[in-house]
């Protein structure tokens, strides 16, 4: 069955959520700024510390409404309130639900003014999105952070298809990282990611190999001509239903 995403659709009340699919939530920041305040009211003590820490408005706004959309999806698939949600966090700070009584997992990613929230029953899983920028797509930073091949393939491009490869390297390896829990201990030229556009797997790690299992999958979204994404999961999966809040 192809796994390929559709079409970004509004979603009912509480989507099903069969075991071998996953949920990708679109948002765009700016379009909830009204709901600002109802957003802020569903946020943790913790959260607002967090955001009082911000040095600007715009940022802590930002922070507030990514939240808060967060908990909002989550929500959907719970039986309780998004301001009742508790998270617990991994070894590397990847967030959980607190609360064992469900096998839901879920990732975030942020940039610009697009936040994508990824969820899934019990399946590892990350998402990551990065604002496309003619002037990030830098070879200097590929040489530090990049694996030889992918190095090598980004050399062979011209400038315009470089920096489309540069950021779907990027969105890539970061959902790979995030999938696997490690946060910044696993440099992200341990491992080597396809550059070519659909779905692929992480296709070489070079050090510290992952435990054995089925293989980590990769998916474009698509989810604005002005950003790369990338979704990564545990093995294959019956397909992707993309949403937007």
């Amino acid at each position: 069955m192809s796994t390929a995403p559709s079409t970004w659709v509004p979603a009912s009340l509480r989507p099903p959520l069969p075991a071998g699919r996953v949920h990708v939530w679109r948002a765009r920041l700016s379009a909830h700024l009204p709901a600002l305040n109802l957003l802020a009211s569903s946020l943790s003590a913790a959260e607002h510390e967090r955001a009082g820490r911000f040095r600007f408005e715009a940022d802590r706004d930002k922070f507030i409404i990514r939240r808060g959309l967060l908990r909002r999806v989550l929500s959907r698939y719970i039986e309780t309130s998004p301001d009742r949600l508790a998270y617990a966090f991994g070894p590397n700070g990847k967030p959980a639900l607190a609360t064992k009584t469900n096998d839901l997992e879920f990732n975030q990613s942020s940039s610009g003014d697009m936040t994508l929230v990824a969820v899934a029953r019990s399946r590892p899983l990350g998402v990551d999105v990065e604002r496309i920028k003619a002037d990030g797509a830098n070879l200097n930073l590929a040489r530090r952070f990049f694996a030889p091949g992918e190095i090598e393939a980004l050399n062979r491009l011209g400038s315009t298809e470089r920096t489309q490869a540069f950021f779907r390297c990027w969105t890539r390896k970061e959902a790979f990282v995030k999938a696997l829990g490690e946060g910044l201990s696993m440099p992200l030229d341990n491992f080597e990611v396809s550059l070519l556009p659909g779905r692929s797997q992480v296709a070489k790690v070079l050090r510290g190999e992952p435990e054995a299992g089925p293989p980590w999958e990769l998916h474009d979204l698509r989810a604005d001509p002005a950003y790369a994404d990338a979704l990564c999961t545990r093995g294959p999966i019956e397909g992707i239903d993309l949403f937007d809040v």
